[in-house]
């Protein structure tokens, strides 16, 4: 009969060797794909909006405008900024919020909020209803008031751009209009991009 031989005579067991590899290759395959689904789960979860403004006024400066803003309140904090003298900021109306420029010659303005969160809100104030004929999605009225604040009406060439980015899709609404004093609506467009 064979024995097998005692430990304490200086044999050394031998190690699985081929069970240690195979239990780090799949640690390392687990930990990758963790990895791959905290950046989907963050990619899902990335938020981001842009408001770009461009004013060239024509006449009676300095000029506001009152113009679209977002409802979404991540958003709203955001929008302050300053371009040499002109400013555009974030006003709480009684019946509509808008977005305040008070211009004082030809600037841009653009503001970019990026964050991890829930769904944007997408609404904006001073923009109509989207409308029901499958033809006219795109188009959108734009309600835009313009004051002088000088002599004379003031008239301003207006470019907007407002976009909302949410995971793998994009909605975005643009304006380009010569804004004449009051209130006023002016046509724009609304594309929508999804991948």
């Amino acid at each position: 009969m064979i024995h097998p031989p005692d430990p304490g005579q200086g044999h050394v067991p031998k190690t699985p060797a081929g069970a240690i590899a195979a239990l780090l290759v799949g640690s390392a395959i687990i930990g990758f794909a963790i990895a791959i689904e905290l950046e989907r789960d963050r990619a899902r979860n990335t938020r981001s909006f842009r408001y770009y403004l461009e004013v060239q006024p024509i006449e009676a400066l300095p000029i506001r405008l009152y113009l679209p803003a977002p409802v979404d309140s991540h958003l709203t904090g955001a929008l302050k900024l300053s371009n040499g003298t002109s400013t555009l900021h974030y006003e709480l109306g009684g019946t509509e919020s808008s977005v305040v420029a008070h211009v004082t010659g030809d600037v841009s303005f653009e503001i970019t909020v990026s964050f991890l969160g829930p769904a944007l809100d997408e609404t904006l104030t001073r923009v109509s209803e989207r409308p029901f004929s499958p033809s006219d999605r795109s188009n959108r009225n734009v309600s835009v008031e313009l004051f002088g604040l000088g002599p004379g009406d003031g008239s301003a060439l207006v470019i907007l751009r407002i976009g909302f980015t949410q995971f793998c899709a994009g909605t975005s609404l643009e304006m380009e209009a010569l804004v004449s004093a009051g209130s006023t609506r002016y046509q724009a467009t609304e594309s929508t991009v999804v991948c």
